[in-house]
């Protein structure tokens, strides 16, 4: 994956473009931080390698955890996927963060 990943960032600086890699949490990751408990979060190995090696990454779960304070429920009931709002907050996100760093010049 890392290579795939690599490959795609070198392609992308390549042609003048930037390359950002968005991290969706997972429902445990989210909800399990107001029970007390840590979830796992398996993206942390890969994040850093692409840290390593230049590629900007953007981790969607301070701003889910932020909207999951206000009681917003993010997810559907019965499976991990997120739900309307869920895709609302990662796009506002996104947006917020490609603006914020000025990758749209």
């Amino acid at each position: 994956m890392l290579e795939s990943i690599e490959a795609i960032h070198n392609m992308a600086a390549a042609d003048g473009s930037k390359t950002l890699v968005v991290f969706q949490p997972s429902k445990e990751s989210v909800y399990a931080h107001f029970l007390g408990k840590d979830a796992p979060d398996p993206g942390a190995p890969l994040r850093d390698a692409l840290g390593e090696r230049g590629i900007e990454t953007l981790d969607l779960r301070p701003a889910f955890r932020a909207a999951a304070e206000k009681r917003q429920q993010l997810f559907y009931a019965n499976d991990g996927h997120p739900n309307t709002l869920g895709y609302a907050v990662t796009a506002r996100t996104v947006a917020d963060y490609i603006k914020g760093k000025g990758l749209l010049d």
